[in-house]
This record gives structure tokens, C-alpha cells and sequence, in this order.
């Protein structure tokens, strides 16, 4: 059994059977959670960046309710699992492929390989574009998969696209690739920095309150903007899956009308050549579907129920 990590049921308004533990993914140490089900089958959830395990408590929620054990984890550089650099506040990885390393450790940890039950994936944002890569290299498998505003693309215009490969190729030839990537506010974490309106994540303004009372609860949740070296991994990662077959297997994809972190247009385009993918949009939700207005949430979880019944889970 895996050493014990914290896990703060009440604070993410999960069930209080959930438990979590330490991985060790190479040199960095991961946490991971499980919430056990009346057999259905097994949800992991692929979080996005400077996301944590209790950021998704009320999903847990609403799996375990319709059967589903959850599996879930930080990824290296967010939430309680390792950081790499001496500011804790920066969003940091090597390259992308560190993350396929958390996913490798979290799919064979022993608590998470003997839950029962088919797999369904659920990603959000950068957990997308993990979950993609992961997908395309056959290290999970679903029987379903769902994704929210997957990071396929990051939301640039061409000028700032320009400037932002200009300032990573700077980066890494004078050496300050651990610097912020230019961006207001870049060393205090989003929801503590931005107020509600004109906020990016979601319209329900408990939601987005709620996000600041964990920081607050837990500062080690917290995390700031990304550094140069995270934000040229991302833009090379994005280009590759954005130039691969898309893999096979049901896929259900939502995405919001007013989404500004992702590129919709490149969400749009992939959803439009994978084989098996429906596409759903909310025409007024922002990036954060499982967390947005309890219309959008709703319509999102009625659209998800009728995916797993067509797939037969």
C-alpha cells in the first residue's frame, strides 16, 4: 500500500471515503486520490493546469452518484505534488513528455490498476492535451472518453503567437527559459488576482469564489503563471497533436462559445476529423464547463449521461 497523502474531502465537497496517496513518477513524488463506486466502471480525471484533486470534489460527486469509482492525481509542478524550481508559484515542466511519466505511474499504482470495471477518461484543458498524447500512444485505453476545452491549441492571436515564439526562443538561448512568461499578473494566482467579472474560467461567480477559499485553506494549492520553458513545451506539443491521426474510440468533446484559453478553432478542426467525436457547445459558458452556471453544468451532464448510455456504460 502507498504511503498516505492529504486529501481535504470536505473542503472539495467530496465524499468523505475518498483517500489519497503518494506516487513516485521518476524523481518527483505525485498525488493521487480514489474514491471507490458501486461498480460501474472507473472515471479518471486528467486535470488542467495549476489544477488540484479538490478543485473536483463536486465531479467526484456526481460520478460516485451515478456508480463510477474516480481516479484522479496533480500532475508534477501543481497541487501538492512535487514542484521543480524554488518558486513555488511557477508553472513549470521540462517538456510535456514529464506528464506522460505522471501518467504512467498513476495508471499502475496498484490502488488505482484493481478498481473493477471499464475505464472512462475524463479531461479538462491541459488534461486534454495530455490525455490525447496519451491516448495516441496506447498508454490508456477507455472505453470512453470525455473532454472539456481540451488544450489542443493555446488561444493566441497571430501577432502575440509570433512574440510568444520569439520570447522562448530568447529564453533558451540566454538562459532564462525558468522565467514567467510575460502576462499580467503573472506571479499571483489567477482567481486571486482577477476579480470575478472579466474573469476567464466560468459565469457562476459561487464556482469562481469557491476556486479562492481553497488557496485560501491550502496555499499549497496555489499556483501563478507558467514559465517560458512550460509555455514553448506547450505551444511544440500542441503543434504535434494538432498534425496527428486522432485516435479512434467514443469521444464526447464540449466546449464553451465565450472559450478564451483554448483555441475553439483548433478544437473544432480536430473534433471535425477524429472518427468517433461528438461535439457539443454551450454557446454562453466560458472554459470551465464542469464548473460554470448550474444550466450549463446540467446540460453538460445530461449530454455526458446519453454518451454512456450509447456506449453501453
Amino acid at each position: 500500500m502507498s504511503e498516505a497523502a492529504p486529501l481535504y474531502c470536505q473542503l472539495a465537497e467530496a465524499p468523505e471515503h475518498g483517500r489519497a496517496f503518494w506516487l513516485r513518477a521518476g524523481r518527483r513524488r505525485i498525488r493521487a486520490a480514489v474514491w471507490e463506486g458501486s461498480g460501474r466502471g472507473v472515471a479518471l480525471i486528467f486535470q488542467g493546469r495549476s489544477e488540484y484533486i479538490e478543485k473536483y470534489g463536486r465531479v467526484v460527486s456526481a460520478l460516485v452518484g451515478r456508480g463510477f469509482a474516480v481516479a484522479t492525481l496533480d500532475w508534477r509542478g501543481q497541487g501538492l505534488s512535487d514542484r521543480a524550481l524554488a518558486d513555488p508559484l511557477k508553472g513549470h515542466v521540462g517538456e510535456f513528455a514529464a506528464y506522460q511519466r505522471d501518467v504512467d505511474a498513476f495508471l499502475a499504482a496498484p490502488e488505482i490498476a484493481a478498481l473493477p470495471g471499464p475505464r472512462a477518461l475524463f479531461c479538462h484543458s491541459m488534461g486534454g492535451c495530455i490525455g490525447m498524447r496519451a491516448l495516441l500512444d496506447e498508454r490508456v485505453s477507455p472505453v470512453a472518453t470525455v473532454m472539456s476545452a481540451p488544450m489542443l491549441g493555446i488561444e493566441m492571436t497571430p501577432m502575440l503567437r509570433f512574440a510568444a515564439e520569439t520570447m522562448v526562443a530568447l529564453s533558451r538561448r540566454f538562459g532564462f527559459e525558468n522565467a514567467y512568461a510575460p502576462a499580467p499578473k503573472a506571479k499571483k494566482p489567477y482567481v486571486l488576482s482577477q476579480p470575478f467579472d472579466g474573469n476567464l474560467l466560468t459565469g457562476d461567480r459561487e464556482h469562481y469564489e469557491w476556486f479562492a477559499k481553497h488557496l485560501e485553506a491550502e496555499p499549497g494549492f496555489a499556483l501563478a503563471g507558467p514559465t517560458l520553458r512550460w509555455l514553448g513545451s506547450a505551444l511544440e506539443e500542441t503543434e504535434a497533436l494538432a498534425m496527428a491521426i486522432p485516435p479512434g474510440g467514443p469521444m464526447l468533446v464540449g466546449l464553451g462559445g465565450e472559450e478564451k484559453v483554448v483555441s475553439a478553432e483548433t478544437v473544432r478542426a480536430f473534433a471535425a476529423r477524429a472518427p468517433d467525436c461528438r461535439l457539443i457547445e454551450f454557446p454562453h459558458a466560458r472554459h470551465e464547463l464542469f464548473l460554470e452556471t448550474e444550466a450549463v453544468r446540467a446540460r453538460f451532464w445530461r449530454r455526458i449521461d446519453r454518451f454512456f448510455r450509447e456506449v453501453g456504460i
